[in-house]
């Protein structure tokens, strides 16, 4: 586990309930009888001591039942605090939350934290050297957040999503012949196997420099037409879709695909992101859910 939630029931069963929102019940007097066979359990010790877990970030000794060494996970911003201005609703914004200091999301934002220490360093592992249980970590994080925001009461945007279909942000088609898929890619397959959602390749990115490489004021002036989506929906009610990156520097790129999506037909929901850039931070500015 990367994050300790309360919500999640890892660890020991620490899950709770509340009027009126469905989280996770506790399942602490229930016992589970099932027991893997002798010989799976001799493997599975086996494969231990040959392969014994180590932290995900920096290779040595995790703690137990976590994915990160004490120093590492030390060096985890905290969680972001859930944000009604990121999700849209009618409350005051205080200031607290770099994703929305700058301007507020174009659609309701669900992240982990700001790019700092060891999330950062987690995800340019990720990124640079193609790690899928990286990525699976930090997209059971996702999932753990977006699951706390289903409550009726806190959010009821979120609480039919069962046709939604989950698209990531993609790699240029040479980009990922010659690296493998987007880090986005890697997180938005898990999110969606774990939802139970859809996955679907819908946009294509067309030629150009790479964004890590532009400066701020370059990224803000990203067009729409840095994307374009592969295909039609074959229905006449489209999916909604749940937009999934790794980081949310300036909000161009995910602007720009959710307007390739909307123009192809495709209402974009929700957007889903492992951390927050400080490059978002400046002076806030009044919600508009509809501006490009």
């Amino acid at each position: 586990m990367l994050y300790q939630l309360s919500y999640t029931g890892m660890g020991t069963d620490d899950s709770g309930t509340s009027a009126g929102c469905p989280d996770r019940p506790s399942t602490s007097g229930q016992e589970d009888d099932r027991r893997p066979p002798p010989a799976l359990a001799a493997l599975a010790e086996l494969a231990a001591l040959l392969w014994p877990e180590q932290c995900r970030l920096c290779g040595e000794n995790p703690l137990p039942a976590r994915a990160l060494c004490g120093t590492c996970l030390a060096d985890l911003p905290p969680l972001s605090p859930t944000c009604p201005r990121c999700l849209q609703r009618e409350e005051r914004f205080e200031g607290r939350c770099a994703a929305c200091l700058v301007t507020a999301p174009q659609r309701p934002l669900i992240h982990i934290s700001t790019h700092e220490g060891s999330l950062r360093g987690l995800i340019l592992k990720g990124k640079s050297q193609q790690r899928d249980d990286i990525a699976g970590l930090l997209a059971s994080t996702l999932v753990d957040r977006w699951r706390s925001l289903e409550c009726p009461v806190r959010s009821p945007q979120f609480e039919e999503c069962s046709h939604w279909t989950v698209v990531a942000i993609p790699r240029h088609w040479r980009r990922s012949w010659i690296e493998g898929i987007s880090f986005a890619e890697r997180l938005a397959i898990p999110v969606a196997r774990q939802r139970n959602l859809p996955y679907r390749r819908l946009l294509r990115r067309k030629p150009g420099r790479a964004q890590v490489t532009l400066p701020a004021h370059r990224r803000r002036a990203l067009a729409a037409s840095a994307f374009h989506c592969g295909a039609a929906p074959k229905t006449r009610t489209a999916p909604s879709i749940v937009l999934v990156d790794d980081v949310l520097t300036t909000g161009a790129t995910m602007r720009a695909a959710t307007a390739a999506l909307e123009a192809a037909g495709y209402p974009v929901v929700l957007w889903l992101v492992a951390s927050v850039s400080g490059a978002s931070w400046g002076t806030p500015t009044a919600v508009n859910p509809t501006a490009p």
